[in-house]
């Protein structure tokens, strides 16, 4: 990816605004990153390709995922948190140094999507909006398995959900995506709490499933630190 040259932010305006997007996830997010509605692909281009909106429940989402250790939240498609997810992951790779961050699936092909989305959002930042350059390494049908930002030196990895290969990861950040359906989603959490137990963070967003983990997750039987959103 082309490294981004600071000298296009020409006004007072663009350089606030640049400001603004390094120091406000919410800004950043609903100013900066596009998603993409695969629903409404064929239409107008505007209703497929569309800024993620700045919605009540966005700017919640922003706040709790700054500043809560375990953060557990049950989501529908149309609320747009793996997109949110994926933006918020891109903000923090773009302005921390050497921020450490895994997504994780079911499978290692459903995490690397989600990588993928990442650099989709990457790919449509506006051109004034700073960020480092990108380098990736890719995994199955084309995805990529790993980003590294070169600037930041921050790194954003797709992992599967199997416990094995979860352990004795050092993370600062770690997504869990649909935990609800994971086949060893007990084994798989246990093996990813030392990572707040190290100082960092865990952000589980699924569909609810009944009799699962994820209900327990949600229902606080497991840990009252947990924050249900």
């Amino acid at each position: 990816m082309a490294k981004y040259d600071a000298s296009i932010l020409t006004t007072d305006a663009d350089s606030l605004q640049a400001a603004r997007w390094q120091k406000f996830p919410y800004d950043y997010v609903t100013s900066a990153c596009y998603t993409r509605d695969e629903i409404k692909a064929g239409g107008k281009a505007e209703e497929v390709v569309r800024l993620i909106p700045p919605l009540p429940h966005i700017r919640v989402f922003c706040q709790l995922w700054q500043t809560e250790k375990l953060f557990v939240t049950v989501k529908s498609r149309r609320l747009l948190l793996s997109w949110l997810c994926s933006a918020l992951e891109l903000w923090l790779c773009s302005f921390t140094v050497e921020a450490h961050m895994a997504v994780i699936a079911l499978d290692q092909q459903g995490s690397e999507e989600f990588l993928g989305r990442i650099v989709w959002l990457y790919n449509h930042l506006p051109p004034k909006c700073p960020r480092p350059e990108l380098r990736m390494w890719m995994g199955l049908n084309g995805n990529p398995k790993k980003l590294l930002f070169l600037e930041t030196g921050s790194t954003v990895e797709a992992l599967p959900s199997s416990p094995d290969k979860i352990r004795g990861s050092g993370l600062s950040l770690v997504r869990l995506e649909e935990v609800a359906f994971w086949v060893r989603a007990e084994e798989s959490w246990a093996a990813i709490l030392p990572t707040v137990q190290g100082g960092g963070r865990i952000c589980c967003v699924s569909t609810p499933l009944a009799g699962s983990f994820f209900e327990k997750l949600v229902t606080d039987q497991l840990l009252s630190a947990v924050h249900v959103f």
